[in-house]
């Protein structure tokens, strides 16, 4: 559709899921949860008991903890992460099986080739302000030198992952303005106007609804 109508694309590459094989850490989550043999488990870093016994049940808890593990520091949730996989039996080596795998390197290859923009989306999708510093900032500039091999163009975009105000920084955008990526998107709600931060530059988020897309397109009130 945004071919036949040449409507410019941008998509945002993780490159860790891309180039690796590895897995979104979220995806990670629901996939070590639905295989623990235990009808619940408590994850003590957020003071959850996340029920496993009803499938509903499950995925929707498992949205919850996805949330909670946001909000602490990235090694803890690195250390939540690994800890139920040993006990749900799950092998982190193992490339992500339908429907968890992302891109491939050849499909990105096609798709810039057909005109499609790519931007940088940091390499395993961590909350970078619960990153260290050199972290962060491996995560960032990473990610920007393997999508701009992968496409063999400069990488002119960059999005922070979950993309709130609390979810980057000044830290952050110290990076990308010295590596001299020109333009960063948050989620922050709201239309771009000529005086924004071009490092923090706010998106309409659209879901299935076309109807609400076209009218946000062309100008309509963002409560409509």
């Amino acid at each position: 559709m945004f071919k036949a109508l040449r409507c410019p694309v941008s998509l945002f590459l993780t490159t860790g899921p891309v180039v690796e094989r590895q897995w979104f850490w979220g995806d990670y989550l629901d996939h070590a949860l639905s295989r623990l043999p235990r009808p619940h488990v408590d994850i003590e870093l957020v003071g959850m008991r996340v029920e496993l016994t009803d499938p509903e049940r499950r995925r929707r808890m498992g949205r919850q903890l996805r949330g909670a593990l946001k909000l602490v520091p990235d090694d803890e949730r690195r250390a939540v992460l690994a800890d139920l996989a040993r006990q749900a039996g799950v092998d982190a080596t193992e490339a992500p099986s339908a429907p968890y795998r992302a891109l491939e390197p050849v499909q990105v290859e096609q798709l810039a080739a057909e005109g499609v923009q790519f931007g940088a989306h940091t390499v395993t999708h961590p909350i970078l302000s619960r990153c260290s510093a050199a972290v962060a900032r491996w995560e960032i500039t990473e990610s920007v030198r393997i999508v701009g091999a992968m496409t063999g163009r400069p990488v002119t975009t960059f999005a922070y992952p979950n993309g709130m105000l609390h979810d980057y920084g000044a830290r952050e955008v110290a990076v990308l303005g010295a590596i001299g990526v020109p333009v960063a998107v948050t989620t922050s709600r709201g239309r771009v106007v000529d005086t924004a931060d071009r490092l923090r530059l706010p998106r309409l988020v659209f879901r299935a609804d076309l109807g609400v897309m076209s009218r946000r397109v062309m100008g309509y009130p963002l409560s409509l």
